[in-house]
């Protein structure tokens, strides 16, 4: 059995990787740049990091139980890795792309600190 820091410390790597990949991209996108290998590496680099979140956020879920906190959580997942679409068909709109992405940041913190309706 995997220690529970372990799974913490891999899920913070993987939200790393996200939050800056995403931070590249919308930069990429800020500047009009059609640097392809930006592109390619972000996307690489995204879902490896989401992958890492997704693991290893299963690898502490029976530490906390199926509670609807994680259920938020996961939704907040699924929106993140889903508006790596919006980052590269609509780049024009770089400033509206990284504050929706710091809200989407912020839920997720919010959610794992304050674990609403239950825990």
């Amino acid at each position: 059995m995997i220690p529970k820091q372990i799974y913490l410390i891999l899920h913070l790597v993987g939200i790393l990787l996200v939050f800056t990949s995403y931070g590249a991209l919308i930069a990429r996108g800020w500047l009009a740049s059609a640097h392809a290998g930006l592109r390619k590496f972000g996307a690489i680099t995204s879902g490896v990091g989401l992958l890492l979140i997704f693991v290893s956020g299963f690898g502490m879920q029976p530490a906390y139980g199926f509670t609807t906190w994680i259920w938020i959580k996961i939704f907040l997942w699924l929106l993140l890795g889903a508006f790596l679409m919006v980052i590269n068909r609509k780049p024009e709109l770089a400033i509206v792309n990284y504050w929706i992405i710091v809200a989407i940041g912020a839920l997720a913190v919010i959610t794992v600190y304050y674990k609403p309706f239950g825990m």
